[in-house]
């Protein structure tokens, strides 16, 4: 009695659409390091739930997993247990304490996955060993939004207000419209910068809603990126970014190479 069926040619190419097609969905889940954003001597992740994420490692060298500040880990796993090590950490303390996971491969050329589970998060990586290596590997939260205020401004007579909004404390009226945006052709490019001498309002494009939130990071005095907390809020329609500092020098980033600089007083 015959079983199978020789497959028709019909068959073959249901098949083969079908394997493209789920193999093709998988790979948008998959975040390479040149979908990171550059931080100092390591990349910076978006976070995404379900997001997996590919790091590189290199024999006789240790990647430092930085996780978020506040969270607590509660499981870590990996594929592969005989030929990775791995070693955790504290670093600081109060609202300051962060996990470190330190991964070193211990051969070239191998692959594994880890899962970390924490009270916050769920982190699923895809770590290689190869002839380079991340040194630190760290994620940005854009989603995630904390001390939700409204805030006045005085000079207009209206309020932004964010997404979860609280009784907070009205800001002065505005200082300094003295900022000057690079140039970029961006959605989400900010129209307008300005301060109340305690905080700044970046007021994002209007495309905004429709492409990827930057990310912001403060520039420092020995040129180095830092990464910084804000706000996202909403007035009329137009989108801000909410920073609870002043700043002489600051990058929104999307990516790697999509890039815009705001600079006071220039």
């Amino acid at each position: 009695m015959q079983i199978f069926k020789k497959p028709t040619l019909l068959y073959i190419f249901l098949l083969l659409t079908l394997s493209t097609t789920c193999f093709a969905g998988d790979a948008a889940y998959i975040a390479s390091p040149a979908q990171a954003t550059s931080k100092g001597a390591g990349d910076a992740y978006t976070y995404l739930d379900n997001g997996i994420y590919q790091i590189n490692t290199k024999v006789g060298m240790v990647t430092d997993i930085a996780l978020a500040p506040g969270e607590e880990v509660t499981y870590i796993g990996a594929g592969d247990t005989t030929r990775w090590t791995v070693d955790k950490a504290i670093s600081g303390a109060g609202i300051s304490k962060q996990w470190h996971l330190y991964i070193k491969p211990l051969q070239t050329g191998i692959q594994t996955n880890f899962i970390i589970n924490t009270d916050k998060h769920v982190y699923q990586l895809i770590v290689t060993s190869s002839s380079t290596y991340t040194p630190i590997v760290s994620w940005i939260y854009p989603t995630e939004v904390r001390n939700m205020s409204v805030y006045k401004d005085n000079n207009a007579g209206q309020s932004i207000s964010t997404s979860k909004g609280t009784a907070g404390v009205p800001v002065r009226n505005i200082v300094s419209y003295g900022y000057k945006i690079s140039d970029g052709n961006y959605a989400w490019k900010p129209t307008v910068v300005f301060d109340d001498a305690d905080k700044t309002y970046i007021k994002l494009g209007a495309g905004t809603a429709s492409s990827e939130m930057p990310v912001l990071f403060i520039v420092n005095g020995d040129n180095e990126l830092n990464l910084v907390n804000y706000r996202i809020g909403k007035q009329d329609g137009a989108t801000f970014m909410i920073v609870d500092r002043l700043f002489n020098k600051a990058v929104l980033v999307v990516g790697k190479d999509n890039k815009i600089t705001i600079t006071k007083g220039k």
